[in-house]
């Protein structure tokens, strides 16, 4: 998503973890970047119900203290299939807290 709001998402998400969003300047780029992480953001009107309904039961589903993580896998790969974790922004950053942007090179 490309639109004013897509941008405005990249900013929020960016500052959420602590760096800024890099531009968009015609090279190709992640949305964000960190020392560790190359971060894309995207953004729709709608998430997949799968995404918002899996993270619905695991969050039901947890124990008090836990935080909720969901995999996803394609099952028509079988066992070569990726895998991805989704978990919630807020979750991210209370464990991980503001990402480095660059490695300290007074170390």
């Amino acid at each position: 998503m490309r639109s004013d709001k897509g941008r405005r998402q990249e900013r929020e998400i960016a500052r959420s973890l602590g760096v800024e969003r890099l531009p968009n300047d015609g090279r190709r780029h992640n949305d964000a970047e960190t020392v560790c992480f190359g971060i894309e953001a995207k953004a729709r009107k709608r998430l997949p119900k799968l995404v918002t309904d899996g993270m619905a039961q695991c969050e039901r589903a947890c124990s008090p203290g836990k935080t909720p993580i969901l995999v996803l896998a394609e099952v028509s790969q079988g066992r070569k299939a990726e895998r991805y974790v989704v978990l919630r922004l807020k979750d991210f950053v209370d464990w991980f807290g503001a990402l480095p942007a660059e490695i300290d090179k007074a170390q």
